[in-house]
């Protein structure tokens, strides 16, 4: 008995619902993140999209100069601006292909953040759905328990009447045969 301290509990019996709440929380911060890194993308094409009609107004702004300077007969001029506005274009060119690749990839997070939210809606109302079932069936358990304890008490009665039943035969019984005797 000295070493009674050292056994081992056993482990507690495992919370279902915990389980449900677990995974609900780690899907919640997984939405919450793709729903941010959305907003960040979203900022960005913005942003992307300002610069790009900037760089469409200076390409604009320096073609028109070009072909004035071209009008006046200055060529030098109308060269250098020319190339300007081609280099713009070319900037504008790869800004245009990086804010398609931002939609794109906006378009992507939005429908995993619904995706893992649609999922997180699901284990909701699944987790809500077990904690019905798990005090139902507690409920229908300690009930049926109680039915039995109650019919074991029941039965146990009966028996204890049955035997006293008994008894007061037997003493019927002894008493008759003490009246018949001598």
């Amino acid at each position: 008995m000295a070493f009674r301290w050292f056994r081992r509990r056993p482990a507690p019996v495992p919370d279902p619902i915990a389980a449900y709440d677990d995974l609900v929380s780690d899907l919640s911060g997984e939405a919450a993140e793709l729903r941010r890194a959305t907003a960040t993308l979203l900022t960005v094409r913005s942003r992307l999209g300002r610069e790009l009609s900037g760089m469409e107004q200076v390409s604009r702004t320096l073609q028109d100069r070009a072909d004035r300077a071209r009008a006046a007969g200055d060529a030098r001029t109308a060269e250098v601006l020319r190339a300007d506005a081609l280099r713009e274009d070319g900037r504008a060119s790869a800004l245009r292909e990086e804010l398609v690749r931002t939609g794109s990839d906006v378009e992507q997070l939005e429908q995993a953040a619904r995706r893992v939210g649609d999922q997180v809606d699901r284990l909701r109302s699944e987790r809500d759905v077990a904690v019905a079932r798990l005090v139902a069936g507690t409920a229908l358990a300690s009930e049926a328990q109680r039915s039995r304890a109650d019919r074991i008490r029941r039965l146990v009665a009966v028996d204890a009447a049955r035997d006293e039943v008994e008894r007061a035969h037997a003493l019927a019984e002894v008493w008759r045969e003490d009246r018949e005797g001598p």
